[in-house]
């Protein structure tokens, strides 16, 4: 997520800077339902005016909201990959030690 923002960041201050601003259709949805990470949006353009001098409009808190937004999705993403993976090795270890017979297309195995 740094990378991004970060790029994403340094992109809208370059904008800025030659008079172009890009409107966000979704802000007021994004505010919304990510209100959250909205207010670190608006916290974020105080941050980055007191260290370039230059206050990106405040479209830009949403944009920088959603990319909050995607880094704990892929975050979330990740977790499920690895209890995926745990679950199959679980598996595995109680087919062996118990001989317990885990069909994967019973109901019960995939509850």
């Amino acid at each position: 997520m740094i990378i991004s923002l970060t790029d994403h960041i340094f992109c809208a201050v370059e904008r800025l800077k030659d008079g172009l601003v890009l409107p966000n259709l979704m802000s007021n949805e994004i505010k919304s339902l990510y209100s959250e990470e909205y207010k670190i949006g608006l916290r974020a353009l105080d941050i980055v005016e007191k260290y370039t001098g230059e206050r990106l409009p405040i479209e830009e808190a949403s944009y920088i909201a959603i990319h909050i937004v995607n880094a704990c999705l892929d975050i979330g993403t990740y977790n499920t990959r690895r209890i995926l993976v745990l679950c199959s090795g679980v598996s595995r270890i109680l087919k062996e030690v118990y001989n317990i017979d885990l069909t994967e297309d019973r109901l019960d195995y995939s509850r």
